[in-house]
């Protein structure tokens, strides 16, 4: 149970004996569970009515949203084997959250040595993709006044926009896969005013529209 853990010592579920119930985990394939057993207070009572446990749990996300018919939480109350609630609720499902996969290994580095704020430079962006696309859209976020519009790439990739901050690189039929390190030079940028660290807002995506995303990280 990764990361298990009662908000405070008065969310544990407790036992006849009194002391702390310890959940079970279980996986079967991509679904996970954790389960409590024996949960029966000192008068017989399983869990006192209207009382909340709060937890915390560690989980390590898929790379993409789940379809919703599969992504939720459920809370079961079982006893003998049957599904048990009171007011005849068998279960609670709560829906899970939107899942952004990021890229991995991001790194963005000169090429060659440092120039100064405002100067030309030729950058490279290396990262791993998770999941394969077939366009990469960047965008400096700062410091201001970074500009693509005269960058330029080897012939082997298209740019179907570049202006000011803002450049969609097209991988072609080669496409960007999954789980393979790429490395991306971008000649002759303007660099931003003001010098210091430069942040850069980086997203795949598998058609020119850029409305499907797949990947996403910022650094």
């Amino acid at each position: 149970c990764n990361g298990y853990q009662a908000v405070g010592q008065d969310d544990l579920p407790f036992n006849a004996t009194g002391r702390p119930v310890w959940p079970t985990c279980r996986c079967d394939g991509a679904q996970c569970s954790l389960r409590w057993k024996a949960l029966r207070g000192q008068d017989g009572v399983a869990l006192p009515q209207h009382e909340v446990f709060r937890f915390r749990v560690s989980t390590t996300n898929p790379p993409l949203t789940p379809f919703i018919t599969h992504n939720f939480w459920r809370a079961e109350w079982v006893h003998l084997g049957s599904v048990k609630a009171s007011q005849s609720i068998a279960s609670w499902i709560v829906a899970d959250f939107i899942l952004d996969a990021e890229l991995q290994g991001v790194q963005v580095e000169f090429e060659g040595v440092y120039k100064s704020a405002g100067s030309l430079a030729d950058l490279l962006f290396k990262f791993n993709p998770i999941n394969y696309a077939r366009y990469l859209e960047i965008s400096a976020v700062s410091p201001p006044d970074f500009d693509f519009a005269d960058a330029v790439v080897a012939e082997s990739y298209g740019i179907p926009y570049q202006n000011g901050s803002r450049i969609v690189i097209d991988w072609g039929s080669r496409w960007l896969r999954a789980d393979v390190r790429e490395v991306l030079r971008i000649e002759s940028v303007r660099l931003g005013n003001g010098g210091g660290w430069a942040s850069f807002s980086l997203t795949t995506y598998v058609d020119v529209d850029l409305e499907q995303w797949r990947d996403v990280s910022q650094e």
